[in-house]
């Protein structure tokens, strides 16, 4: 299961909940089949380390918050906070 099916089908998140257009505003009006871009083709990452890490912490707060809230709101730690169980090592 992708992590967009598992996201959509198991925590019923709407595509507003990462993706936004250019000013902002949440895309709660698409559909699965939509042809959406990936963050890094509308926030690349930048050559400069201090860019870097804004953009890593912008990132990380966008899905550990979230994560962090569902676990709080069902008692459970069904979906990873940390590094290991997001950035699995092969």
């Amino acid at each position: 299961m992708s992590p967009h099916e598992k996201h959509v089908s198991r925590y019923e998140a709407g595509c507003g909940e990462c993706h936004h257009d250019n000013t902002g505003k949440r895309l709660d009006n698409t559909v699965t089949d939509d042809a959406v871009q990936g963050c890094a083709s509308c926030h690349p990452v930048p050559e400069n380390e201090g860019e870097k890490d804004k953009f890593k912490k912008a990132m990380h707060n966008n899905c550990k918050g979230c994560h962090r809230k569902h676990n709080k709101e069902t008692d459970t730690k069904d979906v990873p906070v940390t590094c290991s169980k997001c950035h699995i090592k092969e």
